[in-house]
Formats: C-alpha cells, sequence, structure tokens
C-alpha cells in the first residue's frame, strides 16, 4: 500500500498536489514471505495465486516507483505461482469504479470480484 499524500477520499478523484511523487511501499522481506509462503503452498500441492489489485490510473501515472513493483510481481510469475495483475487494466480507467484514487468503492469491488471469478475459472480449466 502507499500513502495517498495529496489524494483525498471524497468519492472524487484528484489531481496529485504533493511536491513528491509517491512510491508504492513495499519491504523485500515481506516479498519475501510471499515466496516463500508460495513455494510451502506448492510443496503442498496447493497452487497459490497473486492478486494484485487495481488502483485508479491518474494516481498509477504518478507512482515513482511503479516499475521496480512491477518486475518484482513479474519475479513471482512461473509455471507455478499465478498472478492475476490487475494494477494497471481497463478497470482502473472508468472512475466509477474507485471510491478514491487508490481505494475500490463497493462498486468496483463486485466488479473486481466478478473479473476474479472469469479468470479463475479460465486457469482452473
Amino acid at each position: 500500500t502507499f500513502t495517498n499524500l495529496g489524494f483525498e477520499p471524497d468519492n472524487t478523484t484528484k489531481e496529485y498536489i504533493g511536491t513528491t511523487l509517491p512510491k508504492i511501499n513495499y519491504d523485500i522481506q515481506v516479498c519475501n514471505k510471499i515466496k516463500s509462503s508460495c513455494f510451502l503452498a506448492i510443496k503442498n500441492k496447493i497452487k497459490p495465486i497473486v492478486v494484485v489489485t487495481p488502483c485508479f490510473y491518474k494516481a498509477l501515472e504518478k507512482i515513482e516507483n511503479k516499475d521496480e513493483f512491477w518486475k518484482l510481481i513479474n519475479s513471482l510469475k512461473n509455471e507455478v505461482i499465478i498472478v492475476y495483475d490487475f494494477l494497471d487494466s481497463p478497470f482502473s480507467h472508468d472512475s466509477t469504479n474507485f471510491r478514491d484514487n487508490t481505494h475500490m468503492n463497493s462498486v468496483g469491488a463486485d466488479k473486481l470480484t466478478n473479473m476474479f471469478i472469469q479468470r479463475f475459472k479460465k486457469s482452473a480449466l
């Protein structure tokens, strides 16, 4: 997650007003924990799925280290770990899905749930 730093949660999207670009705060230890959890699941014959939730595209454009984050997420992808990356998807361009620039509203949550189910069904076949 990352702080709003200029994004205001009032059911409207705002332009970023901070003096520095926001960053996605991720800890390499947390990432390693996710990886080890995935490998433990695989060892126990469970196929892990990692889901990256979306944010509104105007906010995503302002994230300074999004490429580093995607590189890390893509490093998880392999033949046994499934990654559903919704961060920068067409969903992210529809403001009616979001409460603010970084959080979905209930409409968006319902849509994302349905997208997840469809993708899950497709990959489970």
